[in-house]
């Protein structure tokens, strides 16, 4: 049997990496093209728009 504690982690680490998928989808998706050039390299100029 697995430590439930390690089932808890690995379910809780893959839930954040897919809301940390989506979140990204979404941003790039709609604004993209309205956002400075540097957005592809720098996430922080994004927020700063």
């Amino acid at each position: 049997m697995d430590n439930p504690m390690r089932l808890v982690l690995k379910f809780t680490v893959t839930v954040l990496l897919i809301l940390v998928a989506l979140t990204a989808k979404g941003m790039s998706k709609p604004s993209y093209n309205y956002m400075p050039p540097c957005c592809r390299f720098e996430p922080l100029c994004c927020t700063r728009v």
